[in-house]
């Protein structure tokens, strides 16, 4: 576990391992290179509190999770449209081209006519 130390007082001054003087403010952490020594001289003033950082719940160390985050976007609404009406079919205005060149198809556009035409121009001929 490692400690964090959060400034508590309107502001305090601490010097880094790098000789320069470091301006903190309330509610900052305090940087690394800040030494021991003087992140417990700051607690020991009352300026800066110690808190013990917790791994998060269910955390594993074991568990490799590698750099590279899974993506789950599918270009597909996760929801239907609100203005969906199952009962005729009719798609709602998120749906795609080709769900609107099928609902057209089937309320008698041909299917050349109805690829041709722009996802607009169906919803406004079709969508009511």
């Amino acid at each position: 576990m490692t400690t964090t130390y959060t400034v508590s007082a309107p502001l305090a001054l601490a010097k880094g391992t790098d000789g320069r003087i470091g301006y903190y403010y309330r509610g900052a952490t305090l940087e690394d290179n800040v030494p021991a020594e003087e992140k417990q001289r700051l607690v020991d003033l009352g300026m800066v509190t110690a808190q013990e950082a917790l791994p998060p719940i269910g955390w594993d160390p074991s568990v490799d999770f590698g750099t590279e985050i899974p993506s789950v976007v599918t270009g597909e609404p996760a929801v239907a449209s609100p203005d969906t009406t199952p009962e005729d079919g009719k798609p709602g205005t998120a749906a795609s081209k080709a769900d609107w060149v099928n609902y057209a198809t089937s309320r008698g556009l041909s299917r050349e006519e109805a690829e041709a035409a722009t996802k607009a121009d169906l919803i406004d001929r079709f969508g009511g």
